[in-house]
């Protein structure tokens, strides 16, 4: 019987109630199979004019910080956050 050998985890995070708790599976996940986490956030531009901004708001950026350095406790570090701009869909395939 194959086993599974789960070496990283990709956890697209918008901070919202669903990708919070999807983020929490995603660390015991990592926990249970002492896989790093990828985290990633992405920038979308709804205007029709103008371009994606490349930060995120700083009230964004400082809970990602904050979940970023609370989740590298818990795993010894084996996290890291990709900020993209694009589609959502797109940028997290």
């Amino acid at each position: 019987m194959k086993t599974f050998d789960i070496k990283k985890i990709l956890i697209p995070l918008d901070l919202s109630e669903n990708s919070l708790l999807a983020l929490e599976h995603g660390i015991f996940m990592g926990k249970l199979f002492k896989a790093d986490i990828d985290l990633v956030h992405i920038l979308e531009n709804h205007s029709w004019f103008g371009s994606a901004p490349t930060q995120p708001p700083p009230d964004t950026e400082k809970k990602l910080n904050e979940l970023i350095s609370s989740i590298k406790s818990q795993l010894g570090g084996k996290v890291s956050l990709h900020v993209k701009t694009g589609k959502i869909a797109k940028s997290i395939v």
